[in-house]
């Protein structure tokens, strides 16, 4: 059975509409699976859909050892660690052993079926640069190697937690934001497992999987060179060729075919541009605009509150 491609997440966004059936479209005979919360089960009509609430076992031991070392929220970042415990309970029943876990707001254009005959079985793919580790797409040959990373997560907390702190510190000095997330950890891991890790944009791969539309640039595996790319509003200027995208090399002008693009922060508004499939279902549309304007009004309400409440708070203390 050939590997499924597994995405976690919570709320009702409408670009992951976009990253599921792009996934479907790419890889037409393959598993999408959406582990999601209550407020995104009706994806169910376009992807196998699992809710996360019955997959908590693993998620709840993290909780009892996390620490929040992050200028980012703690929400924010627990979550984005703790999917990958959800990930490994849910593989653990399924009986899942070989998967592709990508993020939520990443397009994959190509059949993920060269991954499956390229990484050895025992090992792992994920993108490395060498400041950089992203579990932005994660290739597991193993299940096992989930559950080692997780324990090896655990153990960070138990019994290295002045050495997270001091890196944290680090962090805060050099670049005044940021801390210790699920990336800090995929470079840990990565460092001890370095023998079974393969780099997802190593040369072995002829197309590129990106870790950043906003970035011009795309670093090969040694270091040793780094392919540049045009950018237009921010973000690299992709060319469209039928069902292909792509990349053209600044100087050489190549045009370099793109396997997967992700996109981060306020980019995700232009994964409908690049998807390879432009009409999403409309029940499915509206009910994501409804859930994303709902929330809208949620959160300036709360804020509004909480404003309103300061201001009492301190006219009382006068």
């Amino acid at each position: 059975m050939s590997c499924p491609i597994i995405i976690h997440h919570r709320g009702a966004s409408t670009y992951l509409i976009y990253t599921i059936l792009t996934a479907k479209h790419s890889n037409p005979n393959r598993r999408i699976i959406l582990i999601g919360n209550d407020s995104n089960s009706f994806f169910s009509a376009i992807c196998e859909y699992h809710n996360e609430a019955d997959y908590l076992d693993h998620r709840n031991k993290l909780e009892n050892v996390y620490k929040h070392l992050s200028t980012h929220s703690i929400r924010f970042e627990f979550n984005a660690l703790a999917r990958w415990f959800v990930i490994e309970d849910f593989c653990l029943k399924h009986k899942i052993d070989r998967f592709l876990v990508i993020d939520s707001d990443m397009l994959i254009f190509q059949n993920i079926s060269k991954l499956e005959t390229i990484i050895p079985n025992g090992s792992i793919a994920l993108y490395h640069e060498p400041r950089l580790t992203s579990g932005h797409a994660v290739y597991f040959s193993n299940f096992n190697l989930l559950t080692e990373y997780c324990e090896f997560v655990i153990d960070q907390y138990k019994y290295n937690l002045s050495l997270l702190e001091s890196m944290q510190n680090d962090m805060l000095t050099r670049m005044n934001e940021c801390g210790i997330c699920d990336m800090t950890f995929w470079g840990m891991y990565r460092k001890r497992i370095i023998e079974m890790a393969v780099t997802i944009n190593a040369e072995l791969f002829d197309e590129i999987w990106d870790y950043n539309i906003r970035n011009d640039r795309v670093l090969y595996e040694s270091g040793s060179r780094a392919v540049l790319f045009d950018k237009q509003n921010g973000i690299k200027s992709i060319r469209k060729y039928e069902k292909k995208r792509f990349l053209i090399d600044s100087k050489t002008e190549e045009k370099i075919e793109l396997a997967a693009l992700h996109f981060n922060g306020r980019s995700k508004k232009y994964m409908k541009n690049y998807s390879l499939v432009r009409k999403a279902p409309l029940l499915i549309m509206l009910r994501c605009i409804i859930s994303e304007k709902t929330r809208k009004i949620w959160i300036i309400l709360y804020r509004i509150k909480n404003l309103l409440f300061s201001k009492l708070d301190r006219f009382l203390t006068i």
